[in-house]
């Protein structure tokens, strides 16, 4: 694998860059001297011994959040330096090859930092994502769903830049990664949706003075010892809801038939593009005809990342490419999506 160490090839003494962001400063900010000491003098004296003793250096560090650590003391080590001649890197190199460090580990690290404004930590950030992307071939993007799996278990939103950069990359193997990891983020919302109302209807009964629970209306299935005992519960029970109705949309488990369409819609244009690429021309009709009315179907996607999908398509192989959904993409109210099919700023509007 081709890591992000060839970078830090050409760089030298330690000049500490200007942080010009939060996501830098607060990097910087886990800087240990004691590593970064260790760096430099092996950037210094690039010597096998030297090389020996920093890698058995880094192996010693007793950490629960080790690898984390470690990979931030190298992100730490690419912002802080600047530009010059040397062979020193190589020495990091072999640092960075004899750690063993998963993939996912960098993917968790780096993934904020690929549009940093700290030069160093952007061209380390990218060049890693370079090698990882090269040498994972035609297979799936595992580090990847778990990573987004992981951001949206918490709540949280995948860094726009990192699904930007994936999907340039590699578009198919990206649209798998996030339709097997995207079900838990719709599954989370559910949950804090639920939660909220059911602490919005706790609260206005307690206004009320009412100390018991909302009497619960029958749906399919419930035994009469069901209901007794969600009412000691004073809790909903799984096959009955309060007379009130509920809120008009609730956020559900996402439907496992759109999952099994986007995985068709992938399998389809991977098909009709291997086709073209080796010159299966009688027998590409068809399929390119499967593959843009996919495509097409994909274009009204919720999620900003299927449109990006159709749009990184559509640009690279002009042979599935719709007019009419190629002009309704460059109007998206992603701004991602739309700047990548009009190649310049856009103000869309909202569809």
């Amino acid at each position: 694998m081709r890591f992000v160490f060839i970078f830090i090839a050409c760089l030298t003494p330690w000049t500490a860059c200007a942080a010009q962001e939060t996501g830098v400063e607060q990097l910087l900010a886990q800087a240990d001297p004691a590593i970064q000491a260790q760096f430099r003098v092996a950037l210094d004296s690039p010597s096998e011994l030297v090389v020996t003793q920093t890698i058995d250096a880094l192996k010693a560090v007793d950490r629960e959040d080790r690898e984390d650590y470690l990979v931030k003391q190298f992100a730490i080590a690419a912002a802080t330096m600047e530009e010059a001649q040397g062979e020193q890197g190589i020495c990091l190199l072999l640092v960075l090859g004899k750690l063993d460090i998963p993939p996912g580990v960098f993917i968790r690290v780096l993934a904020p930092h690929l549009e940093s404004e700290n030069k160093g930590l952007r061209d380390f950030a990218d060049e890693w994502f370079d090698g990882y992307t090269r040498t994972q071939h035609n297979g799936p993007f595992d580090e990847v769903a778990d990573y987004v799996r992981d951001v949206l278990s918490r709540n949280e939103e995948v860094p726009s830049v990192f699904t930007l950069y994936l999907f340039k990359r590699s578009p198919g193997r990206a649209l798998l990664a996030y339709n097997q990891a995207a079900e838990v983020g719709n599954l989370v919302a559910m949950m804090i949706e639920r939660r909220t109302w059911d602490e919005a209807q706790r609260e206005e009964r307690r206004k009320k003075g009412e100390d018991r629970i909302i009497p619960y209306q029958l749906l399919e299935g419930a035994t009469e010892q069901e209901i007794a005992e969600a009412k000691v519960r004073n809790r909903p029970f799984t096959e009955f809801q309060p007379v009130q109705d509920l809120p008009a949309v609730l956020p559900r488990q996402r439907d496992k038939k759109l999952k099994k369409e986007i995985l068709l819609a992938e399998h389809l244009v991977s098909h009709a593009v291997w086709l073209k690429k080796y010159k299966f021309d009688e027998q590409l009709e068809g399929p390119a005809q499967e593959a843009k009315e996919q495509l097409t179907n994909l274009s009204e996607h919720d999620e900003w990342w299927v449109r990006l999908y159709v749009a990184v398509i559509m640009r690279r192989h002009r042979e599935l490419r719709v007019s009419e959904v190629w002009e309704k993409l460059g109007q998206d109210r992603n701004v991602h999506v739309s700047e990548l099919v009009t190649g310049r700023p856009h103000s869309p509007s909202a569809r």
